[in-house]
């Protein structure tokens, strides 16, 4: 059960959060629709106040850097291709004759790189009106559960060096398929909800 989202607080005034998404067209496509309504979905606030809690303790230069600002755009879109690229190779490699020990260093890289790829995302996140921040949110969580799946992954192989066990192939396979939903949420973020795009710096020809 869904309910209105809430109008924007004081404390989301002082977050500097911008105003929030509209909703999108009764006729657009399923997925999008899915993706749009957990911006009304006030069960991730709880886990919306955790990530702030986390983002606001990143000191205000540190949270500069990462968001982007010495390139002028968010980084989080070109760090989080690092991790993707890490596990996509894994699930390929994995399959090829001795590819089982290469597998599992690509699988463990690709799970350290996440880290920095979720500092950026906490970084844009914290720039996000409240619907945009419960789609976050559950962007976020997905995320969490892919790496927790890359790391059983990643377990599971140990001590095979000449093949790659079949629970490691499923496992691998649930990280990518996570990974995906993760991605369409993020890509509904930027290009439905407008995440990260800085609209003053827009010129008309």
């Amino acid at each position: 059960m869904t309910s209105p989202s809430p109008a924007p607080t004081a404390s989301d005034d002082q977050a500097g959060a911008p105003r929030d998404a509209d909703h999108v067209r009764a006729d657009a496509p399923l997925a999008v629709r899915a993706a749009d309504d957990l911006g009304d979905l006030v069960e991730l606030d709880r886990l919306a106040a955790a990530l702030d809690g986390v983002g606001r303790r990143i000191p205000a230069r540190a949270r500069g850097l990462l968001h982007g600002e010495p390139l002028g755009h968010p980084a989080h879109p070109l760090v989080v291709v690092v991790p993707i690229g890490f596990w996509v190779a894994a699930s390929i490699v994995g399959w090829l004759p001795g590819g089982a020990r290469m597998a599992r260093v690509l699988t463990g890289l690709g799970a350290l790189a996440a880290a920095p790829s979720a500092a950026t995302g906490l970084a844009d996140w914290l720039h996000l009106g409240r619907r945009a921040r419960r789609v976050g949110a559950a962007h976020a969580l997905a995320n969490s559960v892919g790496v927790a799946l890359a790391t059983a992954s990643w377990s599971a192989r140990r001590g095979h060096r000449r093949h790659v066990p079949l629970r490691a192939h499923l496992l691998s396979a649930g990280v990518l398929a996570v990974i995906g939903v993760s991605g369409y949420l993020g890509g509904h973020l930027a290009y439905r909800m407008g995440a990260g795009v800085d609209s003053d710096a827009r010129t008309s020809e």
